[in-house]
């Protein structure tokens, strides 16, 4: 998901952005974190997410569960 790069193209495939957010994050095995975009919601995202590892350190200042999050 990024809310402003709907899809992107290389050579012969296209990829398109999953528009809705929240069902990307309940349906991955694993969300990662790449850029820390303000209108993300980073506790909503690790309360639903099933592991997540983190980039940006966008969950740095939040109340997160150590055992499912991986900061780099």
């Amino acid at each position: 998901h990024d809310p402003f790069i709907p899809q992107i193209w290389h050579d012969d495939w296209t990829m398109k952005s999953e528009q809705d957010l929240m069902t990307a994050v309940r349906e991955a095995d694993c969300v990662v974190i790449i850029t820390n975009h303000s209108s993300y919601d980073f506790q909503a995202i690790h309360d639903a997410a099933k592991m997540v590892v983190d980039t940006r350190n966008a969950l740095g200042k939040l109340d997160y569960d150590r055992g499912k999050v991986e900061m780099l």
